[in-house]
Formats: C-alpha cells, structure tokens, sequence
C-alpha cells in the first residue's frame, strides 16, 4: 500500500520544516511561517501556485500587493511525498 505525505519546506536547501498526513497542515506551516518573515503585515495575500496541474504537484507559496502587479514567491513550499507501508523488490525493476 502506498501513501502520500506532504513535506513543507524552505529555503534554497530546501530544509525540511515538518511532515504530515494532509496537505493543509503543509500549508498551515508554510504560511505561518511566512507571516513571522512578512515585513508588512496585513498588507499583502498570499495563495499557493502549484508547480502544474496536477493533483501531485509541488506547491509554492506566493504573496501578492500592496499593488495589483505586486507579486513574489516566499520560498515556503509543499512537497507530495508518495511512501510505501511495504518493501516490494518488484517495484525496484
């Protein structure tokens, strides 16, 4: 059986800031932590711009304003993480 975990990270590195069972809490992590970065508080919003379409796809968080053109990537990100409960050799081929 697999399933998937959502990583949140940060930085160039990427260094790990917590792990969990649900997306949402990835991005809880992410956000509050950008809140303690934001230099301008209550001024701006943020929103969460996949990597692509797809269900599976990393997640970036970015803030936008004060201006309607104002717009930068924070580097808080939510990374599906699929893991197996079992070890299965075939997968390996």
């Amino acid at each position: 059986m697999k399933v998937t975990i959502y990583r949140a990270e940060h930085g160039e590195d990427m260094e790990p800031l917590g792990h969990y069972t649900n997306r949402d809490a990835a991005r809880a992590h992410g956000e509050a932590m950008a809140a303690h970065d934001n230099k301008q508080p209550g001024r701006l919003t943020s929103g969460w711009i996949p990597d692509d379409g797809s269900p599976t796809a990393v997640e970036e968080l970015s803030v936008f304003g004060p201006g309607e053109e104002d717009e930068d990537v924070t580097g808080y990100v939510v990374v599906p993480v699929t893991v197996a409960s079992v070890y299965e050799p075939e997968a390996e081929e």
